[in-house]
């Protein structure tokens, strides 16, 4: 068993992540944290080298295996514990949400972290030893963004190719589609879905059903005379009220506004 750490007090935040707490530790299977006191609004980012851990939190439960980072954001009941014979794994702690560039909080990412990486984790402990605590921050979101980046570009291609399935799928079913609808489709479950359409296109799989059923009003507007109302309900708009307040935002007109200028145009 061995750990080394660093908790700051006291001090000024740094400009985007304001990390305030660092732990190396090396668990065997006597490491265990039956109750981990919560810091409201704090996020807590573990990342694993080797060996496995069992963390619980809320209502969620993970195991996190070498090269597992999450972005955790517990409000009760945190623990966590070695989960076999030995966990090894990087731990900060900083106030606020993580920013969504590096990632949807309470989602396991997997990335096998390469030296430079792992370089960074130690210099960010090593500088909030020394009351560097913004050069900390800077360092560890360097990390934390190598290992987006590495993310994204390892699963770039899988990803695109089931958001094209699922535009299919919505395109076929512009009527009736759901969220739900869609994860049965994909075989996947709500929370993996949002991940994908936060990462792919940095809006909520609701948002693309909808945007795909507002590019398509546009079209049956400057291709067809059908009445509003109708156009909403082949879309599946609850209502032409709904389709037309969320036209005007995506588009800056209301469909009929809109219908008139691109035949005057």
């Amino acid at each position: 068993m061995y750990f080394d750490f660093c908790v700051g007090e006291g001090r000024l935040p740094a400009p985007s992540i304001a990390v305030d707490t660092i732990f190396y530790i090396c668990g065997d299977t006597s490491y265990c944290t039956p109750r981990k006191p919560v810091t409201p609004g704090k996020t807590y980012f573990v990342y694993t080298i080797l060996g496995s851990g069992l963390i619980r939190y809320d209502e969620l439960e993970f195991t996190v295996s070498r090269g597992d980072y999450v972005f955790m954001r517990p409000t009760e009941n945190f623990s966590y514990q070695c989960e076999q014979d030995v966990w090894h794994f990087w731990w900060f702690e900083f106030p606020g949400p993580p920013p969504s560039s590096l990632g949807e909080g309470d989602v396991v990412y997997n990335i096998p972290a390469n030296d430079f990486v792992l370089a960074l984790f130690e210099q960010s402990l090593a500088n909030s030893k020394t009351g560097r605590w913004d050069i900390a921050s800077s360092l560890f979101i360097s990390a934390a963004t190598l290992l987006n980046q590495a993310y994204l570009s390892k699963d770039s291609s899988k990803y695109a190719k089931t958001v094209r399935l699922a535009e299919q799928y919505i395109r076929e079913n512009l009527r009736t589609a759901t969220v739900a609808e869609l994860c049965t489709y994909l075989q996947m479950n709500d929370r993996t879905v949002r991940n994908l359409f936060y990462r792919t296109r940095e809006i909520s799989p609701k948002q693309f059903i909808c945007n795909i059923r507002l590019d398509t009003a546009r079209q049956m507007l400057e291709n067809t005379m059908l009445p509003i109302e109708d156009i909403a309900q082949q879309l599946g708009f609850s209502s032409q009220f709904h389709l037309s307040r969320s036209f005007k935002e995506r588009f800056g007109l209301p469909p009929l506004r809109y219908r008139k200028f691109f035949q005057h145009n």
